[in-house]
């Protein structure tokens, strides 16, 4: 996700509609504030050709990736062309925090130019923390990707294709 976006397309026989009728069933309508567990497998909307969808989990976390993608129908096959996104607050996140760390460094390589800063490793410190930190994101959104194409492939009982 913070390195590489893939795309994955669905073909199946089913038609628009039947596409719509499975996704809406398996799908709440994401509201603003949900203080209730959904009892489906993805909170998003769908509308027309287009859904952008989340995996439901436990609590509120910004960091699960967005399912969005279009249905498409050529030739009585329907395809289901989708990616995964990263959500805006992982980018603000992620900008914030290296800013943060930046002024760090600038700060600590005064000090240690000017011969303030005793230990002078106390530079390294958030290079383990932003590797970590990309590390456990890169694990939870993998999973729930694994999870949503998982669940993709049940619901439409076809194979999904990594376009690129």
């Amino acid at each position: 996700m913070l390195f590489k976006n893939k795309k994955y397309q669905l073909t199946t026989k089913l038609s628009k509609q039947e596409i719509f009728k499975i996704l809406n069933e398996n799908t709440t309508k994401e509201q603003l504030i949900s203080f209730t567990k959904s009892n489906t497998f993805f909170v998003g909307k769908i509308e027309n050709n287009y859904f952008k969808l989340k995996k439901v989990v436990d609590g509120q976390n910004n960091f699960v990736p967005i399912l969005s993608g279009r249905i498409s129908t050529k030739n009585n096959q329907t395809f289901i062309d989708f990616s995964f996104q990263q959500n805006s607050t992982v980018d603000i996140f992620i900008g914030l925090y290296i800013f943060v760390t930046s002024i760090f460094l600038i700060f600590a390589s005064i000090m240690i130019v000017n011969d303030n800063l005793h230990p002078k490793a106390i530079i390294l410190i958030p290079f383990p923390i932003l590797f970590f930190g990309i590390i456990i994101y890169e694990v939870n959104s993998s999973e729930i990707k694994k999870e949503s194409i998982i669940f993709f492939e049940k619901l439409f009982q076809e194979k999904v294709d990594v376009v690129k």
